[in-house]
């Protein structure tokens, strides 16, 4: 299921703006409504290539049908399925755009594992900060933008430490358009890959804070963006339905997006939680589903 949150108002909408091929499977969402170019059966329909040529400005889905999006699997596919949605607010405003993977069949073998990844602007630059530990076998990172949220391009290559523990800094130059989107590439040296979630970078819009948690429901790890108006700490609380925290840590913001996971979750009950951010005495939750 897909979820996120809105600082100033509720989502009212997503949109799929990529689909993944056949080879690996198949994604579908209850229906009616029934997006145009697909068909309707046994209450769902199937976004496919054929779907998303028939909505050139993407599928858009209900909240209720974003919740219930399924994944039905190609035979023999082992790996990560990797889609990219949008979420809308109540005013018709994006208010995220992510990448949602799916892990189907033996787990894939990740380069590293990436504790946080952040940018902010620097007159006409933006520089990328991100953190990893225990890289394994990692070979570099492509640090990727774009305009539109969906369609990225390589801005610069950083190679990897791997250390236990590795902090890295990356500067694009002169990106002087209003908005871009920049994300991760992670990369070892058999040519596996895993993408970071996508951050923001706006040129002069007004920030607010807010949090999100992508994908959600979690299994073992939870990754969380959360954006401030200010450079400043936070302290993050994973709160069970007892009103126990059952989980804590303190993080640094820069003003703008940060992304974060915390990856030693596998251990917690299903059911659902409250991941808590403070941020200068303001408080900001969201409900978090543990499968």
């Amino acid at each position: 299921s897909l979820a996120s949150s809105d600082a100033d108002g509720t989502i009212t909408s997503y949109t799929i703006n990529s689909v993944p091929p056949t080879s690996q499977g198949v994604i579908s969402i209850p229906c009616p409504p029934t997006p145009a170019g697909a068909t309707c059966t046994g209450g769902f329909a199937d976004l496919t290539a054929a779907v998303l040529t028939a909505n050139p400005g993407g599928i858009v889905l209900t909240p209720a049908q974003a919740a219930a999006l399924r994944l039905d699997p190609a035979p023999g596919f082992n790996g990560n399925v990797t889609f990219n949605y949008s979420a809308y607010d109540n005013t018709g405003n994006l208010s995220n755009t992510a990448a949602y993977t799916l892990p189907v069949g033996s787990p894939a073998a990740l380069p590293v594992s990436l504790i946080s990844f952040s940018g902010q602007r620097n007159g006409n630059d933006i520089i990328a900060v991100w953190k990893t530990e225990n890289e394994i076998n990692a070979d570099h990172f492509e640090v990727e933008y774009s305009t539109d949220g969906i369609n990225f391009n390589n801005g610069g290559l950083v190679n990897a430490n791997n250390g236990a523990v590795n902090n890295y800094q990356f500067t694009l130059k002169n990106y002087t358009q209003p908005l871009y989107y920049i994300r991760l590439k992670s990369i070892d040296k058999n040519n596996q890959f895993k993408y970071s979630g996508i951050v923001r970078i706006r040129f002069s819009d007004k920030l607010v804070k807010a949090v999100a948690v992508m994908p959600n429901p979690v299994t073992d790890k939870m990754n969380i963006r959360i954006s401030s108006d200010v450079a400043t700490n936070s302290d993050l609380k994973v709160i069970n339905n007892l009103g126990q925290v059952v989980y804590s840590q303190k993080e640094k913001l820069i003003k703008g997006d940060n992304l974060f996971s915390i990856t030693n979750i596998q251990n917690l009950a299903k059911g659902i939680y409250t991941l808590q951010v403070v941020i200068d005495n303001e408080v900001l939750s969201v409900k978090v589903f543990k499968y």
